[in-house]
């Protein structure tokens, strides 16, 4: 996603009783806290072997019409189950951090993805491990100078207890697929790159460039190029205007959801978009955005050898 919409923490300031709590922002395809390691990539079975979509342009439109309006009606049906609002309100307990203070604990612990003070954690029935370091940030104090305080604070892998209800969003298992967008990618004349992430960032895009993070199972590659694709296609810095970042969100994974779908592959798009605030209505009205962004990409993908327009 452009660097300005990729899960990174939100920029706001709070005011705190138990001491502030941060998360980052949304994970990309991974919201909530998962205390097992991730199965390994072959963990799932492979899908059928590649194979060419050879599509008309109006067959495009009615498989992303079809499509879209089977996604608007999966993301409701997410919104309404019981585990997703179960993980909304696990997520409500973590408060924004300022930057100054996301500064603070990316310095004492690079890999920090949720943190609270110690009284939010028990009451999430969580407790601090015995050989905790606490992470150290300031809150503002009134009648104080400096007016701040230093407040100790913990990351979730430094506690232990109760799971913390979360959206499962990652894809797991082998594609072929993935090659083949990569190549896709280039024929839009988008580069893409590897780089080292933390924990639940899959990718961003910085316009013109796709980062993927390394030792991806090829189904969330698949997923992710072309989630990436789709904001290099719809949301540069001109064309975005003031769109929301649930619209935003939206129209990149129902577009990825579509491309998906295409190769047979299967999607967490309903889970991403609700969690990111979208709704069944808000796919319908991006309709003719997603076909648009879809229909390059999977040309792009039938045929990666030609030299398709720029991203605009």
């Amino acid at each position: 996603m452009p660097f300005a919409f990729s899960c990174w923490f939100r920029l706001a300031t709070s005011s705190w009783s138990d001491g502030p709590q941060f998360p980052v922002s949304p994970p990309c395809n991974d919201p909530g806290v998962q205390d097992e390691a991730t199965p390994p990539a072959d963990s799932a079975p492979a899908e059928a072997p590649e194979h060419k979509i050879v599509r008309s342009t109006g067959q495009i439109y009615r498989q992303v019409r079809d499509a879209v309006t089977a996604l608007a009606h999966e993301v409701d049906q997410v919104k309404r189950s019981a585990g997703f609002t179960a993980a909304l309100d696990a997520m409500s307990q973590f408060w924004a951090y300022s930057p100054f203070n996301q500064w603070l604990i990316r310095m004492q612990l690079p890999d920090a993805t949720h943190v609270a003070g110690r009284r939010t954690w028990e009451r999430l029935g969580r407790k601090t491990k015995p050989d905790a370091r606490p992470i150290v940030i300031v809150a503002p104090a009134a009648n104080l100078r400096p007016p701040f305080v230093a407040v100790p604070v913990f990351d979730v892998s430094q506690t232990r207890g109760r799971r913390l209800p979360s959206v499962d969003m990652a894809l797991r298992g082998p594609s072929v697929a993935a090659q083949g967008l990569e190549r896709a990618a280039a024929t839009l004349g988008v580069r893409v790159e590897r780089f080292d992430g933390r924990p639940g960032l899959q990718g961003f895009s910085t316009g013109g460039t796709i980062h993927l993070r390394r030792r991806m199972a090829g189904r969330q590659r698949a997923a992710t190029i072309a989630h990436e694709l789709a904001h290099e296609i719809l949301h540069t810095m001109r064309s975005r205007g003031d769109s929301t970042h649930a619209q935003i969100e939206t129209e990149a994974d129902a577009t990825s959801y579509i491309v998906m779908r295409a190769l047979g592959l299967p999607s967490k798009a309903p889970a991403y978009i609700a969690w990111h605030g979208g709704s069944g209505a808000l796919v319908l009205r991006s309709l003719k955005r997603v076909q648009r962004a879809a229909r390059r990409i999977l040309l792009a993908y039938e045929r990666p050898t030609r030299k398709s327009p720029t991203c605009s």
